[in-house]
C-alpha cells in the first residue's frame, strides 16, 4: 500500500470465494438473527484492475457488466460529492461464477468499493466500511469478514438490519486440506427477490436447531479445525449441513437443493467420503479432502462418470488471508 498523501492512479485487488455452510437462526422473533459459518477459498477468485480514466470504461464479461454499472451508480448517488469515485477504467481479470453459492456478488462489490476508496485516499479502508457504502451485509456478513481476513469464520447474527453481523470466531484452516467444489453447469441457486420471497415463506428456525448448530460449531467443528483433526472436522461439516439442510428442505427441495448433487452426495457417502455440504443455496457441493492428492483422486474417480461429466469441478485451497490490494 501507499503512504497518506501519495497519489494513487491504479489499484489491483484479488479476492477468494466464500463458502457459506448455513445460517444459525432464521425468522427469530427475539434475539439475534441470521449468523452462520463459512470459509474463504483461494479459487475461484476475483482479480480486478481499476485505474483513473477520462471516462468510465468497462472491460468485463457481460454477466457482470450490469452489476458493476449499478454499483457505481449507487455509490455516486449516495456518497458525498467530495468522496465521489472518479471516472475509472475497470478490467475484470478473473471472476467468480455468480449465483452458485460462492458469494460472488459481495466479493466483487467490496473489491470495487475498496478500489474506489483507495484511489481517493491512498489507504485501504475496513471491509465493514466498504460494505456499508456498497449496501452489503443485510443478511450474512461472512463475505465481508472473509474479504477482510480470510479463514474459517463464524458470525454471531444481529439484532437489527442496520448493523453488520459481528465476527465472533475465526480459525486458520489447515493449509494442506482442500475443498472440491462441484456444481452442475448452467444451474443457478436462489438470489435477489426470489431469495427474499423464500425467506418470507419459511417458518422460524426452531430454537433446538439453533442450539444444535451452535454446539456443533463450538464443541466439534472449531476445535477440529484448530487441532487439524480431519476426521472430526469432516463429521462436523456433514452434521452441520444436514441440520441446516433439513430446515431449508421445504423451500429448496431437500437437504441439497439440486437433484444431481443429491445423487452425488449419496454416492460419495456410500464410497466412504465423510465431509461434504452445500454452500449457501447451492447448487455448489463442497467436499473436504485431506490433501491435494486425495482431492485430485476424488475428482478423477467421480468426474468421468457419465451422470457427472457435465458438472464443473474445482479443487480449492483454503484462503487464510483477506483480499490483496496493490496500488500504482
Amino acid at each position: 500500500m501507499t503512504n497518506p498523501g501519495d497519489i494513487v492512479t491504479s489499484v489491483e485487488i484479488s479476492t477468494g470465494a466464500r463458502l457459506h455452510f448455513g445460517l444459525l437462526a432464521s425468522g427469530a422473533k427475539t434475539g439475534r438473527r441470521h449468523g452462520g459459518a463459512g470459509l474463504m477459498v483461494q479459487n475461484p477468485g476475483w482479480t480486478i484492475r481499476v485505474a483513473v480514466s477520462a471516462c468510465d470504461e468497462l472491460d468485463c464479461p457481460n454477466d457482470v457488466r450490469l452489476r458493476i454499472i449499478s454499483t457505481l451508480a449507487r455509490c455516486r448517488a449516495v456518497w458525498p460529492r467530495r468522496e465521489q469515485p472518479p471516472p475509472v477504467r475497470i478490467e475484470i481479470v478473473a471472476a467468480v461464477p455468480q449465483h452458485v453459492g460462492l458469494g460472488a456478488g459481495t466479493q466483487l462489490e467490496l473489491a470495487l468499493v475498496a478500489a474506489w476508496m483507495t484511489l481517493r485516499t491512498g489507504l485501504r479502508r475496513p471491509a465493514v466500511e466498504c460494505a456499508f457504502r456498497a449496501g452489503r451485509g443485510l443478511r450474512s456478513a461472512l463475505g465481508i469478514h472473509g474479504f477482510e481476513r480470510g479463514g474459517f469464520l463464524v458470525e454471531g447474527g444481529k439484532y437489527d438490519d442496520a448493523s453488520v453481523s459481528p465476527l465472533v470466531a475465526r480459525a486458520e484452516f489447515p493449509e494442506d486440506w482442500r475443498l472440491v467444489l462441484v456444481r452442475p453447469a448452467e444451474v443457478a441457486g436462489l438470489s435477489g427477490e426470489q431469495e427474499d420471497r423464500v425467506f418470507l415463506r419459511l417458518r422460524p428456525m426452531p430454537r433446538t436447531t439453533t442450539e444444535a448448530l451452535c454446539r456443533n460449531l463450538v464443541m466439534d467443528w472449531l476445535p477440529a479445525i484448530v487441532e487439524a483433526d480431519f476426521a472430526r472436522c469432516s463429521a462436523a461439516l456433514y452434521a452441520y449441513g444436514q441440520t441446516v439442510g433439513k430446515y431449508f428442505a421445504p423451500v429448496q427441495g431437500g437437504v441439497f437443493a439440486d437433484a444431481l448433487m443429491r445423487r452425488l452426495a449419496g454416492q460419495l457417502r456410500r464410497a466412504g467420503v465423510e465431509g461434504l455440504g452445500q454452500s449457501s443455496w447451492g447448487p455448489t457441493l463442497c467436499i473436504l479432502c485431506e490433501s491435494p492428492r486425495s482431492a485430485k483422486q476424488l475428482v478423477a474417480d467421480f468426474s468421468n462418470q457419465v451422470r457427472f461429466e457435465n458438472c464443473v469441478w474445482t479443487i480449492a485451497a483454503p484462503r487464510n488471508c483477506g483480499a490483496t490490494i496493490n496500488t500504482g
